[in-house]
């Protein structure tokens, strides 16, 4: 036996329950047609009115947004953080900066004597790095209009400008300093096979 058209009669409430009761399927293919019609829709196997799913919309769109506002604070302090120890090396970089310099032109001297030894080779990668890092204040310095990088620093400058200065900083050492070791170390190489080849031709004569 079908379903009942008088049901179309019923409430939804009534229609929701008659479709929970029904095992025949061609029956509730029809209650499922007249439910869509009345602007309902299934999910997890549950009737939900559009309205209602329009307003679970709304929420997920609300902690959405709840979860990109907490994502931007996140990364806020994030920067913060990042720009305050940033500073803090690129002080202690201008502190000792004449120690890093003095250091660097010392295995700068002993790379050449030992023709790029191993064991100078890392020392001197360490000493480039620090006189690399040492540079940078001198930079800003010079490129603000200030005498020192302290003075720089205490100075009437906004936020994102030292926010600027730490990221170019992180860029600025890593690629100097891997420019300036790359070419010392290929330079000694070239000149130690220049100086060998020369060796050579000199014994076969």
């Amino acid at each position: 036996m079908g379903y009942d058209r008088t049901a179309w009669k019923k409430t939804d409430d009534e229609i929701i329950r008659d479709h929970n009761d029904h095992d025949y399927l061609g029956e509730k293919h029809a209650i499922e047609l007249e439910l869509q019609s009345r602007g309902y829709i299934q999910q997890d196997n549950q009737w939900l009115h559009k309205s209602n799913v329009d307003y679970d919309d709304d929420a997920s769109g609300s902690a959405e947004l709840v979860g990109l506002g907490l994502m931007a604070v996140i990364l806020l302090v994030a920067s913060f953080y990042f720009t305050v120890y940033v500073h803090m090396a690129i002080h202690w970089a201008y502190v000792i900066g004449v120690y890093s310099l003095s250091s660097f032109a010392l295995f700068f001297i002993l790379m050449i004597i030992t023709k790029g030894n191993s064991a100078i080779r890392f020392f001197y990668g360490i000493s480039t790095f620090a006189a690399t890092a040492s540079t940078y204040p001198f930079l800003i310095a010079k490129r603000e209009g200030y005498p020192n990088y302290d003075a720089y620093f205490w100075s009437d400058t906004g936020y994102f400008p030292l926010v600027f200065y730490a990221l170019g900083f992180v860029v600025y050492i890593l690629l100097v300093t891997w420019l300036v070791y790359k070419l010392t170390v290929g330079t000694i190489k070239l000149f130690n096979k220049d100086k060998e080849k020369h060796t050579d031709s000199d014994t076969s004569v």
